[in-house]
């Protein structure tokens, strides 16, 4: 397959059909990747452009090079409860008892507004993908989330089950895509009439707003979440240490 014509570098589009790759399901971890002479004629890029876009993977933490084996899709490291805040929602109900799931919409093309292509680190109105979850504890409604990415990677996140399985967790344990780490920023809002009517509550009502957006190794956001939880079904709960 040769390279589409873009304004990216040659080694930058070689990194990322890869990534998409491993993201769709292509390459799942513990696979080996084609060789440098392979990826060379596949994508019609000399062995320099590949040792630099495999190099790129390898500082990612998406793949790790086995001397005398070749380069393989790197396996999660970190088991999927240590990934960070909200990244086990659905684990964290069930510990404790209850029956959780979601509703996952389908996903949509957008563009970004300014807050979301700060986070993201694009140009405002830049296409990007769009998916909602309703989050459902005992079949009450808890929280409402859109989530945000690139459409390759969220059709292959939906394609793992969403309305059972945390984003985080499909992240890096059934796509073995590694999340460095998230910058989360919480404020207290009141609910529109949309987040009313999808809350399930009343308009005004205290909610929890959480931004969370999730980085690589390189420390390039991925993905974008918008959490809104009900004030009076939701408590989030941090212990620190000094």
């Amino acid at each position: 397959m040769r390279r589409a014509e873009s304004s990216s570098p040659l080694f930058a589009q070689v990194r990322d059909s890869l990534k998409d790759s491993i993201a769709n399901g292509t390459l799942v971890p513990g696979d080996k990747l084609p060789s440098e002479a392979d990826l060379e004629q596949r994508f019609g890029v000399s062995r320099v452009t590949v040792r630099q876009a495999l190099a790129d993977l390898q500082a990612q933490q998406v793949i790790e090079k086995i001397n005398g084996k070749g380069s393989f899709v790197r396996k999660p490291q970190r088991h999927p409860s240590e990934l960070g805040p909200l990244s086990g929602f659905y684990e964290t109900m069930r510990r404790r008892g209850h029956v959780s799931s979601g509703i996952v919409s389908g996903i949509t093309r957008i563009e970004t507004d300014p807050t979301l292509a700060a986070a993201m680190r694009l140009p405002v109105s830049a296409p990007i993908g769009m998916l909602t979850i309703t989050r459902l504890v005992d079949s009450e409604v808890h929280a409402f989330q859109r989530c945000y990415g690139s459409v390759g990677l969220l059709e292959a996140m939906v394609q793992q089950n969403l309305a059972e399985n945390d984003l985080l967790t499909v992240l890096n344990k059934h796509l073995g895509y590694p999340i460095a780490r998230s910058q989360i920023d919480f404020e207290a809002v009141n609910a529109t009439a949309e987040l009313a009517e999808r809350l399930k509550t009343r308009v005004d009502a205290a909610l929890l707003r959480i931004h969370i957006t999730s980085y690589d190794g390189r420390d390039t956001p991925i993905m974008h979440n918008d959490f809104f939880a009900r004030g009076d079904r939701f408590r989030y709960q941090l212990n620190a240490g000094v």
